[in-house]
């Protein structure tokens, strides 16, 4: 309600303007409490973030340990890497394992605030915190709305700052692993482009084998039963 709709209220100044004055800061605690909303809203928001962010670090931490463990033929620098990446994807991991932990002090001066879990926490029994909310003023709420609102913006810049550090951290890592796994790929696959094809060893009887130490003679035909396999020389 603004100042002209207060004015069909009263013809006594004194009681108009108080009565103006009431609706204002009361619109006033309405509009930061609104404001408190909104930042509970973003920092959950970064929550969700962090969880999907850890989650996406602790898939590609296994990826990495089985690129280490089970891919053959990684080179040194392969390896490496792959521990390199190993370090960034960890780093990340504990980056948002800390904003995970539950923070109930901003620390900007809300241990008397009624409306914050560090103040509540404080009060031994109920009926003092009926009184403290019984005893508080219009003007008490704004200031305390207000404080709580420096305290979530507090805390969420600090999680924006740890949000961006995990990100960078895994997605470095992510880049490597990438990179080390392409490399590999092609390395192996030109690697086995260029083995030549094995043939099959020839079935060779026990005499024809001794045959091949007298190749005048002339080796007699083999039996079904008497065949083994015996890989010829090279010449």
């Amino acid at each position: 309600m603004s100042e002209n709709d207060c004015s069909n209220i009263g013809d006594d100044p004194i009681e108009l303007s108080e009565i103006c004055q009431e609706i204002t800061i009361s619109e006033k605690i309405a509009y930061t409490s609104h404001i408190i909303d909104t930042h509970f809203q973003t920092f959950n928001w970064l929550d969700i973030k962090m969880q999907a962010l850890l989650g996406i670090a602790a898939a590609s931490l296994a990826v990495a340990t089985f690129a280490i463990k089970d891919l053959i033929g990684l080179s040194v620098y392969e390896n490496l890497a792959v521990i390199t990446a190993c370090i960034f994807l960890i780093a990340g991991m504990i980056s948002s394992l800390i904003h995970l932990i539950p923070i109930l002090d901003s620390g900007v001066g809300n241990i008397d605030n009624p409306r914050v879990a560090i103040c509540i926490a404080k009060i031994t029994e109920r009926d003092i915190y009926h009184d403290m909310i019984l005893n508080i003023s219009n003007e008490d709420m704004l200031r305390y709305n207000c404080f709580q609102i420096y305290g979530l913006a507090t805390i969420c810049k600090t999680g924006y700052k740890r949000l961006r550090s995990s990100i960078q951290f895994v997605g470095g890592g992510l880049i490597i692993i990438a990179i080390t796994l392409f490399i590999w790929g092609v390395r192996s696959s030109n690697f086995l482009e260029t083995q030549p094809d094995k043939k099959p060893p020839v079935e060779l009887t026990l005499e024809q084998s001794d045959c091949l130490k007298k190749p005048h003679q002339k080796a007699p035909k083999a039996k079904e039963s008497q065949i083994i396999r015996v890989k010829t020389p090279k010449i």
